[in-house]
C-alpha cells in the first residue's frame, strides 16, 4: 500500500550546498511524484536532486532542472522520471561507503537569503 505526502515548503539559501527535501520512512521506498519550485533569485540556475552516501559524498540522480530567474516551474506525471539510488526510487542501503540513508536531498546552482531564495515543494509517494 502506498501513501502520498507533501514536503512542506523547503528553502534553499546557499548555492551548491545540500538541503534536505524528504526524510524517507523506515523500510519504505520513496518516489518524487510532483515537484514545484520558485526561483526568487536574480539569476537563472539549475535544481538538482540526489542523496549523500555513507561516505558523505553528494550523488546527483536527476537531470539538471533549469530554473528561470524570478519564475516558478513544475514537473509532474510523466514529465518526472523515477530516479533515486535504486531503479525503483530512494531506498536505504547499508553498503559501506556507497550506501545511503535514503533521504532525498536538493542542490541549486543559485540561491540567496529570503526573500531571494529558491523555494521547493514536492509530493512524495512512499510504499
Amino acid at each position: 500500500m502506498s501513501v502520498r505526502l507533501g514536503t512542506g515548503l523547503i528553502s534553499i539559501t546557499i548555492a551548491n550546498t545540500t538541503t534536505l527535501l524528504w526524510t524517507k520512512s523506515l523500510g519504505k521506498t520513496a518516489i518524487i511524484r510532483k515537484l514545484f519550485w520558485i526561483n526568487r533569485t536574480a539569476g537563472a540556475g539549475y535544481l538538482r536532486i540526489g542523496y549523500t552516501t555513507l561516505a558523505a559524498a553528494w550523488t546527483q540522480v536527476s537531470p539538471d532542472i533549469w530554473m528561470v530567474s524570478l519564475a516558478d516551474g513544475q514537473l509532474m506525471g510523466t514529465e518526472l522520471p523515477i530516479f533515486g539510488n535504486y531503479r525503483e526510487g530512494f531506498q536505504t542501503d547499508t553498503t559501506a561507503v556507497t550506501g545511503t540513508l535514503g533521504h532525498i536531498q536538493l542542490r541549486s546552482t543559485v540561491a540567496g537569503v529570503a526573500p531571494n531564495d529558491i523555494q521547493v515543494y514536492a509530493e512524495i509517494e512512499e510504499y
